[in-house]
């Protein structure tokens, strides 16, 4: 019996609607978006590694220098920290609410009552240690 499926893609935004800070997002689908362009680092860089079990749940990795300063919603930040949840804090990990020991839940974000001062691009339990 011959079975054929069909799927339709979801309709996601190429670029969002600028937010009370004035920032706005555009992905490579907007006409005015970035261009992708694979940069190989893996003979470069820092590598950052945790191979314990607790790292979801507690890793924290930083503070590491930028190189310069730049403003985010409204703070001035040089240093990052690496978070086990794939996420980017630009505070003291316990300052931002994120690696302090708490697993952070996914649905709940954005909130007045979750993390800020972050970028949590792949907000989720990530081990790199295998």
């Amino acid at each position: 019996m011959p079975l054929m499926m069909l799927a339709a893609q979801p309709g996601l935004a190429a670029n969002g609607d600028r937010d009370s800070f004035g920032y706005t997002y555009y992905d490579n689908a907007s006409p005015s978006g970035p261009k992708y362009e694979w940069t190989d680092i893996s003979k470069s860089g820092t590598c950052i590694e945790d191979k314990g079990s607790d790292f979801e749940r507690y890793s924290k990795r930083g503070p590491f220098n930028i190189g310069f300063s730049f403003r985010f919603y409204g703070g001035l930040y040089s240093k990052f920290y690496i978070l086990g949840p794939g996420i980017i804090a630009f505070t003291q990990p316990n300052q931002a609410g994120a690696g302090s020991g708490d697993r952070l839940p996914n649905p709940n974000a954005p909130s007045r009552g979750r993390p800020t001062n972050m970028i949590a691009a792949l907000w989720d339990y990530l081990d790199p240690g295998g």
